[in-house]
């Protein structure tokens, strides 16, 4: 009888042995995929900021050259108006 005891005993200490072995390799594979979602998502995240680095600065050239033309258009009409000004009129 406590033979028996023993030995039941005994099987429930290795399934529970099982049972967690079966746990730690579980916890063991979720966090490898952990790790890899977190070094994925720091990646992205990175990308993210050079991206929105790189559009900043394009902005920023682009909004620099509409500068750039709208000063050039500005300087040809008043170089227009200026010669508009200086020609001789005729007088009839």
């Amino acid at each position: 009888m406590e033979a028996e005891r023993q030995q039941k005993t005994q099987e429930n200490f290795v399934g529970l042995d099982e049972k967690v072995q079966n746990f730690a390799r579980e916890i063991a594979k979720r966090d490898a995929e952990k790790d890899e979602l977190m070094t994925a998502l720091s990646r992205s995240c990175e990308e993210l900021t050079s991206l929105r680095t790189k559009v900043s600065m394009e902005s920023s050239e682009r909004a620099l050259r509409i500068q750039q033309l709208e000063d050039e258009v500005m300087r040809h009409d008043l170089e227009d108006r200026d010669q508009v000004r200086l020609r001789p009129r005729h007088v009839f």
